[in-house]
């Protein structure tokens, strides 16, 4: 028998239920303040676990932020690069910053190698066409 559009058939929808799951998430709950309170003395009596555990689950990993960085994008690709190194050791740019900036030069190069391949190879396909 099929149901009406919109209409599930139990209009009191789902019961709930009292398993086990939920009432074990509910007296977590209830001891949670204590639980911290104990993890905290832990940590700051030395406990390493309970450092990490409250340093991983307490504090959010940042997030990487948008920032300009001013490098001339003239010259070569090995020009650039030696830039970005360069920035990299007299601390203007971070150095994951740095090797992200590494990968993109890189990708760009490989690139630019497709380009000038493919290039030569119309030009080789002309020349061939011609004779």
């Amino acid at each position: 028998m099929a149901f009406k559009k919109g209409c599930s058939g139990n209009s009191k929808g789902r019961p709930r239920s009292d398993s086990k799951a939920a009432s074990l998430r509910a007296t977590i709950q209830d001891a949670l303040p204590s639980i911290v309170d104990k993890l905290i003395l832990l940590a700051e009596d030395g406990d390493l676990a309970a450092m990490k555990l409250l340093v991983d689950k307490g504090l959010p990993t940042p997030k990487p932020q948008t920032m300009s960085i001013n490098l001339p994008s003239t010259g070569t690709l090995a020009d650039r690069g030696e830039r970005i190194v360069r920035a990299m050791l007299d601390g203007k740019i971070a150095p994951d910053v740095g090797s992200q900036l590494l990968s993109a030069l890189h990708v760009q190069a490989g690139t630019l190698d497709m380009t000038e391949v493919a290039e030569r190879l119309e030009r080789i396909e002309k020349q061939l066409e011609l004779k």
